[in-house]
């Protein structure tokens, strides 16, 4: 039996307003001096668990001392990716103050993705921006993890498998005593399942060898997917299914066939007469400036079900 879990092109741009470097003036206290932004990168694409340095040059001209921050946001998804503040080095001189933040893969979405970085200005400077555009790329394959628990363990309990591109993290454990000795497999793939939510994380492959006990899921997305999720769902949640036999789905609307697997949302677990497969209530925790956005929603489900996801 076999189960399923669902769930950068570079370039430079300049800033819209911006005086040639050094043609600037000195403030006065009537005038603020023109600056300008542009962003630059340690690499136009981005892979599976890297990460790309993005740098932020403001140029003031002479005299000039920014004392603002750069915002950088992921203008493509809508997401704020940081703030950088200036160095040292950019207090009380005229050379160019670059600012560099340092982005993990999964914080973007799959293909290219429009980094802004907009410089907030202050008392004598004036904000600009500027724009790159990074690629996220991934693989096609994902790593397995496969556990095995002896008759009579109080559980059966995977480690936690993480998708190649990042996205995506999952563990799988039984809600019983072990009756017979029982293998569970856990692993991702890339197609997206007939009913899941594009860029909301790889989908979670996994099988076992005692099919009928039932197996809590707990699966995880960050960064963008973490962030898509959750302004799709809230705690709500959703999980699109796939299983080899009918099941009661969301609203009781009945499962599609496709390609041999029944597919459709799970229900929740709550009131407790549900019979499984069903879906507990989503959690999402925010990364803050420095870290990274995740959601996580646990199901009950059974090696039968082979496939769901968000």
């Amino acid at each position: 039996m076999s189960a399923t879990l669902l769930t950068v092109l570079g370039g430079v741009a300049h800033t819209a307003s911006a005086d040639t470097p050094g043609t600037a003036t000195s403030p006065s206290p009537s005038t603020q001096t023109e600056t300008q932004t542009v962003l630059t990168a340690s690499s136009d694409t981005v892979g599976p668990g890297g990460s790309v340095r993005i740098t932020a040059t403001v140029y003031p001209g002479i005299f000039v001392t920014p004392s603002g921050g750069v915002v950088f946001k992921d203008a493509t998804n809508k997401v704020r990716l940081g703030e950088v503040k200036p160095g040292r080095r950019c207090i009380l001189t005229s050379e160019p103050c670059p600012m560099t933040l340092s982005v993990r893969a999964n914080r973007l979405k799959l293909g290219p993705n429009t980094i802004t970085g907009t410089f907030t200005g202050d008392i004598a400077e004036t904000p600009s921006s500027g724009s790159i555009v990074i690629t996220r790329t991934k693989t096609e394959t994902n790593p397995t993890v496969t556990t095995t628990c002896q008759t009579g363990a109080p559980n059966c309990e995977t480690p936690t498998d993480t998708s190649v591109d990042g996205t995506a993290a999952a563990q799988i454990s039984t809600l019983q005593t072990v009756g017979a000795t029982e293998t569970i497999s856990l692993s991702f793939q890339t197609t997206e399942l007939p009913c899941s939510t594009p860029g909301t994380g790889d989908p979670l492959v996994f099988s076992s060898t005692n099919a009928p006990s039932s197996k809590l899921v707990t699966y995880t997305v960050y960064g963008t997917a973490a962030d898509i999720a959750n302004d799709t769902y809230g705690t709500e949640g959703n999980i699109c299914l796939g299983s080899t036999q009918p099941f009661i789905t969301k609203g009781f609307t009945p499962p599609v066939l496709v390609d041999g697997l029944y597919y459709g949302l799970l229900p929740d677990c709550v009131p407790s007469d549900v019979v499984p497969p069903c879906a507990d209530p989503a959690t999402f925790q925010s990364g803050g400036e420095s870290g990274e956005d995740q959601y996580t929603q646990p199901a009950v489900v059974s090696a039968d079900d082979p496939k769901y996801g968000h």
